[in-house]
Formats: C-alpha cells, structure tokens, sequence
C-alpha cells in the first residue's frame, strides 16, 4: 500500500514536468500524462528526453518504495533513505535543471536504492535500532 496510485500522473506528483518542453517519444503527449504504472515501463535513451526518461522511471519507483515504508512503517528511517517529499524534491530540480549528466547521477542513486546496491537494513522491525 502507498499514498500514490499507479493510476496517478507524473503531472501530478512531480509538478515541473507541466509544461516542460519536451514530450514523450517525440508525440504530442506529454511526460506529464502518464500513469505512475506507465512511467515505470519507460526505456530511456541518449538524447536529454532519453536521461529524463531513466530519471522518471527512476524517481517513480523510489517514490513508490519510500512511500510504502512511510505507509507501513510511519518512517522510512532505516528503510529507505529518503523520504516521499525528498524524491519528488530532487526530482523536480532534475526536471528543471536541463542538466543531462546531474539527471542521470539521480537517475543512478536511486536506481541503486531501488536495486539494493547500497547496504539498506531491510530486516529491520518498525521501532527496532541497530547497536
């Protein structure tokens, strides 16, 4: 369970992407009106749309993981690090920033918090502190 549905929009939970000037695969339609669901089938490319697009389905998931943990575990302390706010925070400067090479740094730490590649206490119990 998290407070977003896969049903919700990119527009609506990362703002910055409403009138950003580029849309998805070249169409009329914008980043901003796929689902939470359809961001996260998104394939990337070279191109700056290609970078936002690994950032999108990047962001889409990690917000989706920390939500979860808020949802459950009334914090993400211990399960994730950072917060629902946080990513969608970050995102949205990545959004604005035009920044192809800061895009894909995002793009690739929470991909890595996504993937398990940096050392998470998964086990821990709600209200349980390391020694």
């Amino acid at each position: 369970y998290t407070a977003y549905d896969t049903e919700d929009t990119l527009g609506e939970v990362f703002p910055a992407l409403v009138g950003a000037s580029f849309n998805y695969k070249a169409s009329t339609r914008s980043y901003a009106s796929l689902t939470l669901l359809q961001a996260l089938s998104l394939k990337g490319g070279t191109d700056l749309a290609g970078a936002m697009e690994i950032l999108l389905r990047a962001g889409t998931a990690a917000l989706l993981n920390a939500s979860f943990h808020m949802e459950m575990h009334g914090t993400v302390e211990g399960y994730y690090p950072y917060t629902p706010a946080e990513i969608i925070a970050l995102v949205n400067t990545q959004i604005t920033s035009g920044d192809r090479a800061s895009i894909l740094a995002l793009a690739y730490e929470l991909d890595g918090y996504n993937n398990g590649d940096h050392y998470i206490e998964w086990w821990w119990e709600p209200g349980e502190f390391l020694p």
